[in-house]
């Protein structure tokens, strides 16, 4: 039977949902990029069905799948570079699928040795496996397997992984997996181990670890995803300090500015934070303390607009009255921005009759 006519009759019986005939048909092509990419549509659909069945509670069928997972994986060919980076692709796949489609429906719950023994070990076994000239993809699943082991309270492991990894730098940034390596996984994973650290009280390792890095962009948007952490479970004291301690310039005009607007964006969500969370005093004290100038104009301008309200929900229009008054108007962007607190100063008023 022709290749391409084996594949088609392949995923006819994934979406089917029949998996014994569809590996049937897999086992019978011969080693090639076609079945590499059938092997990967059929590992995909094993671990989609391990979702689903454990959403459902029915732990083995959802055993048999990964095993079944493996043993496609175990049988893609190694014999050419891009044979290769296929099977690193396929197991990058499995470790996420693993660990992170798993953290959909154990959120909010105490994770123990039955997470660590059924899914951060088989992620484990499948993770040392992957070939060691697939850098993106293994980069990309180690990540997901620190922000596993952070789940799991395991910060020694998630620790040295993260430290296998941290100076690895990714050269061919072309592919898709390679960016969201880089770009997204590694500050997201370096934000889940700060706050693992400081939810596990150990502050130490903490300030270490967040010291360590030299101050770029990258730095300033893992204290972005920590901060925003922080403020969902409302621990803004963590919030503040480590909004104080984030870096205000780079080693280039471009870094600068790349630091400059995540500040602004972190400094918008934890005034916006306390505002929400009823914190006045917070919120003010925050927002005196950043300058008026075109840069944080907007932000001032917007928290104004949210405190000049709150100050209205707790009949305090004289405090509304009093911040009104104090935003000056020397360029385009602070006219604005008072124009923007006008109104919500309007109808505070209105609200009082």
């Amino acid at each position: 039977m022709d290749k391409l006519v084996t594949i088609s009759l392949l995923e006819e019986k994934l979406q089917q949902n029949d998996f014994a005939s569809a590996r049937v048909l897999y086992d019978s092509l011969p080693d090639s990029i076609e079945k590499a990419d059938a092997a990967y549509k059929l590992i995909e659909a094993y671990c989609s069905a391990v979702v689903s069945e454990n959403l459902d509670g029915v732990s083995q069928t959802q055993a048999n799948h990964r095993i079944l997972a493996i043993e496609v994986y175990n049988s893609m060919a190694e014999s050419s570079t891009e044979l290769i980076l296929k099977k690193a692709d396929a197991a990058c796949y499995m470790v996420e699928g693993c660990i992170s489609y798993h953290a959909l429906y154990v959120k909010d719950t105490v994770i123990g040795d039955d997470f660590v023994c059924n899914h951060i070990a088989p992620a484990c076994a499948i993770y040392d496996s992957m070939p060691e000239d697939s850098t993106a993809t293994k980069v990309f699943a180690a990540c997901q397997l620190i922000t596993a082991y952070c789940m799991a309270g395991d910060l020694a492991s998630a620790r040295a992984l993260y430290d296998s990894i941290v100076d690895i730098q990714i050269d061919d940034m072309s592919s898709l997996i390679a960016r969201r390596a880089y770009y997204s996984e590694k500050p997201r994973t370096t934000a889940d181990l700060l706050c693992a650290y400081y939810y596990a009280g150990d502050l130490a390792s903490a300030n270490e670890l967040y010291s360590s890095m030299p101050d770029s962009p990258e730095k300033s948007k893992i204290a972005y995803h920590v901060i925003g952490n922080f403020t969902d479970s409302d621990n803004f004291d963590f919030a503040r300090e480590l909004f104080d301690s984030m870096p205000i310039s780079g080693t280039t005009d471009e870094s600068t500015e790349l630091i400059a607007e995540t500040k602004r964006d972190t400094a918008w969500l934890l005034m916006s934070s306390y505002c929400i969370a009823g914190n006045i005093a917070a919120a003010c004290a925050m927002y005196d303390s950043m300058p008026y100038s075109d840069e944080f104009a907007e932000i001032k301008g917007e928290t104004a607009h949210l405190l000049i309200g709150q100050y209205a929900d707790t009949s305090m229009i004289e405090s509304a009255r009093a911040l009104y008054d104090s935003m000056p108007e020397d360029s385009a962007s602070l006219i604005l921005a008072k124009a923007n607190a006008t109104s919500a100063l309007i109808s505070a008023y209105g609200d009082i009759g």
